[in-house]
């Protein structure tokens, strides 16, 4: 099952409401992004049919309640889907068959759900390795692989009514291999942090033209489950699971792109879990200091 949870902090404590139910059957991709300061909206499907749907969960306190669930794919096998928000009322969606990865726009009234029309973004990908970020209410940025060539590539896709169109991919790190995981936040509204692996790159956007700097090392050894948090359009914190250990490394973008890390290239620990360490993730709550939550799922 999915389910749902409001977590409230105080200081260093965190309290957990009452979990709800999202989906009430079994589940292999699972998405969210919040709306307003009371409304998620969640995308979640089952990779043994051919169904996704995307809710909108509505938060009164610590208490959630679920709108009604809306089909937003419904053809072949999806293996993974990601979600975030343009607007209040808009959200880009990006998902993947078993080697295509296509976007929709999805326009929310309340928690009623309407879905766009499907854009192709690669016919020959990996199915599972992509990510998204928005750069503005009409922009997102897709990373993913081109296993034509093995091209991790950058594209920007603009929202047009319930269309989307998609600019000139480039490549942005070249690399055979086909499990890289891959991360992006935009630091501004013409600038994103790259993530692939052990590795970050700045991509520099003018309209849909991606120019991408030159790579920098963040960790000795490959890395999954990436995350980042930007605090500024020239600083960030990215977590990973470096080989089953919870790492964070701060990353600062100067004026010419380039990426300096504010310590030794491997990061701090947060959490070492042995092998059983999975997911990993951050976020930054509303709080002036810039305190931060940190989730890992241990199993």
């Amino acid at each position: 099952y999915a389910y749902a949870v409001v977590l409230t902090v105080d200081g260093t404590t965190i309290s957990k409401g009452t979990r709800n139910s999202v989906y009430s059957s079994a589940y292999n991709h699972v998405s969210a992004c919040p709306l307003t300061e009371n409304k998620v909206l969640v995308v979640y499907g089952n990779n043994s049919s051919a169904y996704a749907y995307a809710v909108v969960l509505t938060v009164d306190g610590t208490t959630i309640s679920k709108g009604t669930e809306r089909f937003v794919y419904q053809d072949q096998k999806l293996y993974f889907s990601l979600v975030c928000k343009l607007s209040e009322g808009k959200a880009f969606l990006a998902f993947a068959t078993a080697t295509a990865l296509y976007t929709k726009v999805l326009t929310i009234d309340g928690t009623v759900i309407s879905v766009g029309e499907t854009t192709l973004i690669c016919d020959n990908t990996t199915n599972t390795n992509f990510s998204i970020c928005a750069l503005s209410d009409a922009k997102a940025i897709v990373i993913y692989q081109d296993k034509t060539n093995s091209y991790y590539n950058a594209v920007v896709c603009t929202v047009e009514g319930v269309g989307i169109s998609t600019g000139t991919a480039v490549a942005c790190y070249s690399d055979t291999a086909t499990n890289r995981n891959t991360a992006v936040k935009a630091l501004s509204e013409t600038s994103a942090l790259i993530c692939l692996s052990n590795y970050s790159i700045v991509a520099t956007i003018d309209d849909t033209t991606i120019t991408c700097g030159t790579e920098k090392s963040y960790d000795t050894v490959a890395c999954t489950y990436i995350d980042i948090v930007p605090f500024s359009s020239t600083n960030a914190l990215i977590v990973r699971n470096a080989s089953a250990t919870a790492k964070a490394t701060s990353v600062f973008v100067g004026d010419d792109n380039t990426i300096t890390t504010s310590n030794e290239v491997g990061g701090t620990y947060v959490e070492k879990a042995g092998s059983n360490l999975h997911n990993v993730g951050i976020a930054k709550t509303s709080g002036s200091a810039g305190e931060l939550v940190e989730v890992y799922c241990a199993v």
